[in-house]
C-alpha cells in the first residue's frame, strides 16, 4: 500500500494509520486492562501520560512508519539497457531467464518483477569471449550451470543469483540438458506449455536504450512487458516548494516522491510513449506531461488521476526539446532548423512559432549551405517565465518577450548549443560548440561582457547544464552521463558526482541538493555542499567474494598484460624510428600532367580504382586538375586517407608473414587522395569534405591522384599523410611509427 501525498501533508491522518497498533502499545505500557478501557481515559490523563511519553510515542511511530512502508513491494527495478541475446523459459514456464552482454536476469512472469541480476564480467581471464552460450537447469531447478565462450562453467544459486562456482569441468550436477542460451528465431521463444511467447524487443516505443521482453499470450493475444522501472530517465521536476518531486522514465510512468522521506507517494500511468518533460503547476497540486508522441496529459497528481489527454498531430510534434516556463502554464519546444514554438502547455494549443526572416549561409569546404531563416540551435525560458531567450549560429542571444516580439541580445565567441540564465537573469550559461567538443562561457546578460570562459577540456563533451537556485553554482551532464558540480568564479569543477549515465540533472528549489538520473536507470540525490550522494533510488550491484576475487584476479593478469605490451611498444617504435629514415627516401610523388579530376563530392563511396580521367592529358589552360603519382617503393605499406573505399584485387596484397597479409591497391589504380591545404603562412585553408576512407599501397607500387588546378596557380601548399604498416607480435597489423607528412611539390 503506498500513502497518497494528503498523507504526508496532514499528520492527523498518518495517524490514523498507526492508531489502533498506538493504543494497544500505550495500554500495555501504562497497565490498562483494555483497547476500550485505554481509548476511555480521560482526556487530562490522556495527555499526562503522551507527554511524560513523548519520546518514546516518538520512536514508536517512526518505527511503525518504516515498518509499514518496508511492507511496500518497490515497484523499481534494474532491466535491460541494450541488446538482448537471449530468453528462454524455465521448466515450470513462471519463470524467463534473459541475457545480454555483461548481464544475466531471472523473471518472474505472472508479476513481471526481476527476481535477481547477475553481472558475469568477472567471467573473462583476460581479453577473450565470454559469452555465455549455453545454459541447464539442475533437476532439483535449485541451481542454474551456464557455459561460456571461454569454455568455462559457472555454478549460480537459481533461487538468489549468485555466483558459487566457475570451473573448467562441467560441475557433477545432476542436470537437465544443456542448451543454447542465444535467441535464434524471430519468432521469439514459446513457454513449454504454449501458452506465452517472449520476443526481446531491442527499442520499446522507439526508445533505443532500453531493452524489452514483449510476453504474448497465445489465446487472448494480450500484451505484457518485463522491463526496467523507471527505466531510462527523461525529466525531473521539483515542486516550486520542494517537498515533491517527480521523475518521468522510459518505462512510461510517472513517479512522484515526497522529497523528505523519498517515499514513493504517487505513481501516473497513461502514457503509451517515452516522456520528454515533465512539470507542476504554479499551485503544485496539477503535473504536466508531455511524451515523445505528442501526448500532453494533465493530471490531478495527489488523487493518481488524469483530468486531460490531448494529441497533438504528428506534424507538430517533432521536437527536440521541451521546456516548461516557471508556472507550467507554457511549454516552449525547438527542434526544426529555423523556428521554435510556444504552446499552451495544458491545452496543447500552438500560440505562436518564432522565426527571423534573416538569409543565413556557411561554407564547409567545397559546400556552401544556405537557409532562408536564421536557424535556431537552443530555445529556452527566463527563470521567472515571461521572457525566452534563444542561441543562433551568427554567434548571437536573442531575448523575445511571449508575444513574439524581440527584445534585445547580445554577441557571443560561438553559437549557443544550450542556454541557461542566472536566477537574477544578470548571467547567462552558454555551452557551445568549439571542432568536434564543446566549450563553455559564462557572460553579463545586460552588458554583453564575458565573465569565465571555463576549462575546455572538462566541458568538451558537456550535454546538459543547469543553475542553482543561489545563481552561484551550477550542474553539468556529458555525453556519458558524468555529472559535474561548478562555481561560476572557477574555471574547473568542484566535484564529480557517482556513477555515469546520468544525463538529467535538477536542483531542488531551496539549491541544497542536486537530483540526477539517466541511463543508468537510477535515480540519485546529492548534498550540494559536499558534492555526497545521500540517496539512491536502486542499491548499487553488490557482488559477492567470487567475484571480486575472480575480477581481481583479471586486473592484475591485465595490468601484468598492460606493462609488457608498453615495453613491446616501445621497442617496437625505437626499431620503427630506425626504419624510417631509410624508408622516407622511398616514398616519392612525382607530376605527370594537366587534365579534369572528378569533384570529390561525386565520388562513389567505393569504387574500382580503374585508370579513367588519370590517363587523359590537357593543355593547361583547359585543365581543371593536375595529375600526379604517389610511389611507394619501401618495404613495407602505406596507408593513406582517401574520400571514397577502393576494392583491390585478390591477387594484390602483402604478406608480412605466413598467414598474416593485408588487401592493398595494384599498381597504377587511380585515388582521390584527402590533403590538407595550407596559405602561404602555413594556416590551414578550408578544402574538400570530410569524409574518410583509407586506402593501402603495397611495396613497389604507385597511384594516381589529382589536385584541383587552381590549388596549384595560388602557391598553396598541399599536404597529407601517410603511415606504415607492419605486423604486431600478436600477428595484427598495424601502424608502424610516426605518419609522414608529404607535401605536393606545387610547380610543374
Amino acid at each position: 500500500m503506498l500513502f497518497s501525498p494528503s498523507s504526508f501533508e496532514s499528520p492527523p491522518q498518518l495517524f490514523l494509520i498507526v492508531v489502533p497498533e498506538a493504543l494497544i502499545f500505550f495500554c500495555r505500557n501504562f497497565k490498562v486492562s483494555s483497547v476500550l478501557h485505554c481509548v476511555t481515559v480521560s482526556r487530562r490523563q490522556f495527555e499526562r501520560k503522551v507527554t511524560s511519553m513523548k519520546a518514546v510515542c516518538f520512536t514508536f511511530l517512526l518505527l511503525c512508519f518504516a515498518h509499514l512502508t518496508s511492507a511496500q513491494v518497490s515497484p523499481f527495478q534494474p532491466g535491460h539497457r541494450n541488446h538482448i541475446w537471449g530468453v528462454k523459459f524455465c521448466p515450470d514456464d513462471r519463470h524467463l531467464l534473459s541475457y545480454t552482454e555483461g548481464n544475466l536476469y531471472l523473471w518472474d512472469v505472472a508479476s513481471g518483477r526481476v527476481l535477481w541480476q547477475a553481472e558475469t564480467w568477472f567471467i573473462r581471464k583476460l581479453r577473450e569471449s565470454f559469452d555465455l552460450q549455453e545454459f541447464a537447469w539442475s533437476q532439483d531447478e535449485q541451481f542454474l550451470v551456464t557455459k561460456s565462450a571461454n569454455g568455462t562453467y559457472q555454478t549460480w544459486d537459481a533461487n538468489t543469483g549468485q555466483i558459487l562456482a566457475v570451473t573448467e569441468q562441467a560441475p557433477t550436477l545432476a542436470l537437465r540438458p544443456m542448451q543454447t542460451l542465444r535467441q535464434t528465431s524471430a519468432q521469439g521463444e514459446l513457454s513449454h506449455d504454449g501458452n506465452l511467447q517472449a520476443f526481446p524487443v531491442e527499442a520499446t516505443h522507439g526508445d533505443d536504450d532500453n531493452a524489452a521482453i514483449k510476453l504474448r499470450d497465445q489465446q487472448t493475444g494480450a500484451v505484457r512487458w518485463l522491463r526496467a522501472h523507471p527505466g531510462t530517465v527523461r525529466s525531473i521536476a521539483y515542486r516550486r516548494d520542494g517537498r515533491y518531486f517527480a521523475v518521468a522514465g522510459s518505462d512510461t510512468n510517472i513517479y512522484v516522491f515526497a522529497a523528505q522521506t523519498r517515499m514513493l507517494v504517487q505513481t501516473l500511468v497513461g502514457h503509451t510513449s517515452p516522456y520528454l518533460s515533465v512539470a507542476f503547476s504554479g499551485d503544485g497540486q496539477r503535473l504536466l506531461s508531455w511524451a515523445k508522441d505528442g501526448a500532453i496529459k494533465t493530471w490531478d497528481w495527489p488523487a493518481g488521476k488524469l483530468l486531460q489527454s490531448i494529441k497533438i498531430a504528428e506534424k507538430d510534434a517533432d521536437w527536440r526539446t521541451i521546456s516548461f516556463s516557471a508556472d507550467g502554464q507554457y511549454a516552449l519546444t525547438s527542434g526544426e532548423t529555423t523556428r521554435f514554438r510556444l504552446w499552451d502547455a495544458q491545452q496543447g494549443i500552438l500560440l505562436r512559432a518564432f522565426e527571423i526572416k534573416k538569409p543565413y549561409a556557411y561554407t564547409s569546404g567545397d559546400m556552401t549551405i544556405g537557409y532562408s531563416s536564421l536557424p535556431v540551435l537552443s530555445a529556452t525560458f527566463n527563470p521567472s517565465g515571461n521572457r525566452i531567450l534563444s542561441g543562433h549560429p551568427d554567434n548571437t542571444l536573442r531575448f523575445w518577450n511571449l508575444a513574439g516580439k524581440q527584445r534585445g541580445g547580445i554577441s557571443i565567441r560561438r553559437g549557443a548549443v544550450q542556454l541557461q540564465l542566472s536566477p537574477d537573469e544578470r548571467t547567462v550559461l552558454v555551452l557551445a560548440t568549439k571542432g568536434l567538443g564543446r566549450e563553455l562561457r559564462l557572460y553579463d546578460a545586460r552588458l554583453n561582457k564575458e565573465l569565465m570562459h571555463f576549462d575546455d577540456k572538462e566541458a568538451e563533451f558537456i550535454k546538459a547544464i543547469v543553475f542553482s537556485p543561489d545563481g552561484q553554482h551550477f550542474a553539468t551532464s556529458d555525453s556519458i552521463g558524468n555529472v559535474c558540480l561548478w562555481a561560476i568564479n572557477q574555471s574547473k569543477p568542484l566535484y564529480r558526482l557517482g556513477d555515469w549515465r546520468q544525463q538529467v540533472i535538477a536542483f531542488s528549489p531551496d539549491g541544497k541538493t542536486l537530483a540526477a538520473g539517466g541511463e543508468n536507470q537510477n535515480l540519485a540525490l546529492y548534498d550540494v555542499r559536499t558534492g555526497k550522494q545521500h540517496w539512491q533510488l536502486l542499491p548499487s550491484y553488490q557482488p559477492n567474494k567470487l567475484e571480486a576475487r575472480l575480477t581481481a584476479e583479471r586486473a592484475q593478469r591485465e595490468a601484468q598484460l598492460r606493462a609488457q605490451e608498453t615495453a613491446a611498444q616501445a621497442q617496437r617504435n625505437r626499431q620503427a624510428a630506425r626504419d624510417l629514415k631509410r624508408f622516407k627516401n622511398q616514398v616519392s610523388i612525382t607530376f605527370e600532367h594537366y587534365g579534369d579530376m572528378t569533384n570529390p563530392l561525386d565520388e562513389r563511396i567505393l569504387s574500382s580504382g580503374e585508370p579513367g580521367k588519370s590517363q587523359v592529358k590537357k593543355a593547361p589552360a583547359e585543365a581543371n586538375a593536375v595529375w600526379l603519382r604517389l610511389h611507394n617503393d619501401a618495404p613495407l605499406p602505406l596507408e593513406v586517407t582517401t574520400f571514397s573505399a577502393s576494392y583491390g584485387k585478390s591477387h594484390c596484397y602483402h604478406e608480412f608473414a605466413p598467414g598474416v597479409r593485408a588487401a592493398g591497391l595494384c599498381n597504377n589504380r587511380e585515388i582521390s587522395l584527402q590533403f590538407e591545404v595550407q596559405d602561404r603562412h602555413g594556416k590551414p585553408v578550408p578544402s574538400g569534405i570530410c569524409i574518410i576512407e583509407r586506402a593501402l599501397i603495397l611495396p613497389q607500387t604507385a597511384v594516381w591522384f589529382a589536385v584541383p588546378r587552381s590549388l596549384w596557380q595560388t602557391g598553396y601548399r598541399v599536404r597529407f599523410a601517410v603511415t606504415f604498416q607492419k605486423e604486431t607480435a600478436e600477428n595484427k597489423v598495424a601502424d608502424y611509427g610516426k605518419p609522414l607528412t608529404l607535401e605536393v611539390p606545387m610547380k610543374d
